[in-house]
């Protein structure tokens, strides 16, 4: 967690632009007088300031502009370099306030710039904080940019976001260049920074605030290249947390080619180094906790972050005596909380730290230790900053909450209702009974139970008035209890929720959730509905499964916003089902069924209706079939189709014969550009013949049956290839971090061999599984990325090696490690021609997976007694070895558990510590 106190910042909105406040002197030398007296601007152009500060405020921008540029003429003839800063700046925000990102910033650099020092680095500042909004501005169309090789000086609107981050970093190294002198000065020399808001000797010098700004450039990650995202593993994090990565030097640290990271520790670690020597223990923790917090933030593995929280809690001991302490403190519990699982080691030294020999504070808990060392934080120092940061983290600890989760539907006297709670001894509930009303009384529209609709519903009388008495929750984790409604009968009730007796609105946390009281329980049933348009509903009994016979179940379709549209109504048989006639789905609309049987009533509702067209574990499609995998213009394309339907989990397939068939040829467009129409045999298959038209788009081409099948074809002007280039497996059995080489060979199609000409590779990695799972969502997978390139020469026997060693985090080798790595090659013949292959590698931690033939997860007494178990490398070719199984018996319980018994599966992580 951050301290409260924020980071000096550059100024960006007009409002907060003030008027420089130093005097011309020299950065290097002489060291400059500290208090150096600003010289006064001329009664005109003070005068002119305040004009310009009046239309801005009116957001009179042109009629500033105008005068800015009068002002920036009178700082000129006076050769006054820290006025022709303030209104540099300041017409380059004007700019950016008119809306030309681009014009504004090619303005400012297109303008000669002061010489004096302090008045260039302002502008140098500026330059690069406006270059960084301009990225961040237009951040999407920047990154789809090419980057442009010429000799002239190119436009701002050419350049790509490598080119403009290190170009920002440029502006960063030659103005920190200076950081001796720097040092001698008050950050308030640059009156265009935010006021410095740290205690005194925290931050005390403008090479603070240098640091800290570009610090802060190189930790926002949104600024780095996909290659230092996915390199981060890499770094040498004990380097990183000490300081010294490189050695801290403009040149080395302007260099585009070394990650953000190791220049930001650099530049901190210089910086801790210098205070360090001045004898200020403040400023010399605060480089300290900067550069370790910016660290903890971009790593995210919990190994990483529980090193770098043991690196900030064994280096403040010798800060004990310094008021700044306590911010550390605050620091470090921040990471303790956020780490979760951070290691026991570091949590049971900052339990010492932090409680010392008391017994009853020991508890290697993570909240619990966050909140010892906050408090011990609090209690150094009370009426520090870092008291109140302690604060804010041992409040943020303590804080009572809760959610309210209920049951759609349920009998009465089940336990419907669950409450995740933390630091909360009770709870008060209230159930409202809510008038029944047709399901298409009015348009489907829902706000939620907010606090408006609740207020409506708290001023009638409750159907029934209970408490709940809390468990403590002395780790101060959520934990989990369970409600039993004191209701009787049927129907629709809203639960309001309160940690106040009185249900009072202010400084009082209320919740609501709608339940419904019934018997009937309404299911899809899988083994209807696979008949055009038909689909089936069972109703059965919630209390003992039994099927519903003669209840009436209405079937509705509905929309945002419209009142939903009754189908039809129909009556449940003697198995509790009820089939529906149904149009063609995939309209967008939902369906709906409401249930009615004696009084009860239940609602059974999707957001949209998709009807399968085969039965489950069924699958059905078409293998297309070209004469050729290129094309001219204007010749003759010949197709074949081979249609089949069956089971892929048994093998078991069948070709489907008599049905007409419509084949589609699609350019690189997508338009369809040639259609053909067949009808398949008792084979399954059909042929037929297009013509390629001219004057279309080259490409890729696609030859798309509607039978659910598609082929690729590539349209081109070409001439005939003269030689083929191949790429073979490589020896042995690949794995992650070891060296591979992968075989290929250039060959003349008459048969000798191309034994001269340039072979050029790149290995590209991607992972083999698209999706992982990430709390409650699903993490999109990384994006395929270079890992390595080079060249190769070719032998007299036209052969080559690509040698590459395949890289992987190891920590990732109990979640998936498991790669695809694509090696493309492309070679060029002394005449010139190219040509290319590629192979694709699977490779992991492990070489072989396993998989079972049907689903023998469950087996019962109607199962099959013999599965096959196939045994494949990760690219599913067939590998031979031994392997052993098990069949485990399941103990059955007692009775069926109904929904409200059954535990809801949470993350373990959340209840190590119950």
């Amino acid at each position: 967690m951050r301290p409260p106190t924020r980071l000096v910042r550059f100024a960006a909105a007009l409002g907060a632009v003030t008027a420089l406040g130093a005097g011309a002197f020299a950065l290097a030398g002489r060291p400059a007088d500290p208090d150096p007296t600003p010289p006064e601007d001329p009664p005109a152009v003070r005068a002119d300031w305040l004009e310009v500060d009046r239309l801005l405020s009116e957001q009179k921008l042109a009629e500033a502009a105008k005068l800015l540029e009068h002002l920036e003429a009178a700082a000129r003839e006076r050769s006054d370099d820290l006025g022709l800063a303030r209104v540099l700046v300041r017409q380059t925000q004007v700019g950016l306030a008119l809306g030309g990102y681009e014009t504004a910033v090619e303005a400012l650099r297109a303008r000669a710039w002061p010489e004096a020092p302090l008045a260039r680095a302002t502008v140098e500042l500026y330059d690069a904080h406006a270059l960084l909004g301009y990225l961040d501005a237009y951040d999407w169309e920047i990154r789809r940019r090419e980057k442009v090789v010429s000799g002239e000086a190119l436009d701002l609107k050419l350049w790509t976001a490598d080119q403009i981050v290190a170009e920002a970093d440029r502006a960063f190294a030659r103005v920190w260049a200076q950081r001796t002198a720097l040092g001698e000065l008050a950050p308030d020399a640059l009156a265009e920074l935010h006021p410095n808001d740290y205690p005194e000797g925290i931050r005390p010098t403008l090479r603070d605030a240098v640091a800290y700004l570009w610090a802060e450039r190189l930790a926002d990650s949104a600024h780095w290249s996909p290659r230092e995202s996915a390199d981060l593993w890499k770094l040498d994090l004990d380097a990183l947390a000490e300081g010294r990565t490189v050695e801290p030097t403009p040149e080395r640290l302007s260099d585009p080619d070394l990650h953000p990271l190791e220049k930001l520790a650099a530049i901190l670690g210089d910086l801790e180094r210098w205070h360090r020597g001045r004898g200020e223990r403040g400023a010399t923790l605060e480089a300290k906790l900067e550069r370790i917090s910016s660290l903890h933030d971009a790593f995210t593995a919990e190994e990483d972050r529980g090193a770098l929280a043991a690196a900030l809690e064994q280096s403040l001991g010798e800060f004990r005596s310094d008021p700044w302490w306590s911010m550390a403190m605050a620091r470090l519990a921040g990471m303790i909380q956020q780490g979760g699982s951070t290691g026991l080691a570091i949590r049971q030294r900052s339990v010492s730290l932090a409680c010392g020999p008391d017994p009853d504070l020991c508890s290697t808990a993570p909240a619990v230790v966050a909140r010892a060392l906050a408090l011990a934080g609090e209690k150094a120092y009370p009426r520090s900053p870092g008291a109140e940061a302690c604060r804010v983290v041992r409040d943020e600890i303590e804080a009572p909450s809760y959610e309210l989760q209920a049951m759609a539907i349920d009998a009465a006297d089940r336990r419907s209702i669950e409450v995740s709670h933390r630091n909360l001894p009770a709870l008060h509930l209230r159930a409202y009974r809510l008038p029944d009303e047709r399901f298409d009384a009015k348009p489907v529209t829902w706000g939620g139970w907010n606090q408006d609709r609740v207020r409506a519903v708290l001023r009638g009388a409750p159907a029934a008035s209970w408490k709940v008495d809390l468990p403590a929750t002395a780790d101060y984790r959520d934990h989990r209890t369970f409600t039993t409604p004191p209701l009787a009968g049927r129907g629709r009730f809203l639960v309001v929720a309160s940690a106040d007796p009185g249900f009072r609105r202010d400084s009082n946390l209320r919740q609501a959730v709608e339940l419904r009281l019934s018997d009937l329980v309404v299911l899809r049933d899988p083994a209807f509905g696979y008949a055009p348009g038909a689909d089936a509903i069972r109703v059965v009994s919630g209390a003992t499964g039994a099927p519903i016979a003669g209840a009436e179940a209405t079937l509705y379709r509905w929309q945002w916003e419209k009142r939903p549209e009754k189908v039809e109504t129909r009556i449940t048989d003697a198995d509790g089902l009820a089939r529906f006639e149904l149009p063609p789905g995939g309209d967008g609309r939902g369906i709906a069924v409401v249930v009615r049987h004696g009084g009860d009533e239940a609602v059974w509702s999707q957001g949209y209706w998709w009807r399968p067209t085969s039965p489950p574990g069924s699958s059905a499609g078409a293998l297309v079939f070209t004469d050729r995998a290129i094309y001219r213009p204007g010749q003759k394309l010949l197709w074949k189709i081979l249609v089949y339907e069956g089971e892929a989990a048994k093998g078991s397939f069948r070709a489907v014969g008599g049905r007409d068939h419509v084949v589609e040829l699609r350019d690189p467009n997508g338009e369809v550009v040639a259609t053909g129409e067949a009808k398949t045999n008792d084979f399954g298959t059909a042929a037929g013949e297009l013509e390629i038209p001219t004057g279309r788009l080259l490409g890729n081409w696609t030859l798309r049956s509607s039978a659910n099948g598609s082929a690729s074809i590539a349209v081109e002007e070409y001439k005939r290839p003269t030689f083929e280039v191949s790429l073979e497996a490589p020896a042995g059995e690949p794995r992650l971090n070891r060296p591979l080489e992968v075989p290929g060979e250039a060959r003349y199609y008459f048969g000798l061999p191309v034994a001269s000409g340039k072979v050029s590779w790149r290995v590209v990695r991607a992972p083999m599984w698209e999706w992982a799972r990430h709390g409650w969502f699903w993490r999109p997978p990384a994006p395929p990325r270079t890992i390595a390139s080079g060249s190769a020469e070719l032998d007299a026997e036209g052969k080559f090696t690509v040698r590459f060693t395949p890289e992987a985090d190891e920590r990732e080798r109990d979640a998936c490690g498991c790669y695809r790595f694509t090696v493309e090659t492309e070679i060029t013949d002394e005449g010139g021609e190219t040509r290319s292959a590629a192979r694709s590698i699977a490779i992991g931690w492990v070489g072989v997976t396993l998989a079972v033939d049907g689903d023998p997860f469950l087996v019962g007494p109607q199962s099959p007694t013999e599965w096959t178990v196939r045994r494949r490398s990760l690219d599913g070719e067939a590998r031979a070895g031994t392997t052993t199984w098990r069949l485990v018996e399941l103990a059955q319980p007692a009775r069926a558990p109904l929904p409200a018994e059954l535990p809801r599966p949470v993350d373990p992580d959340l209840e190590r510590w119950a």
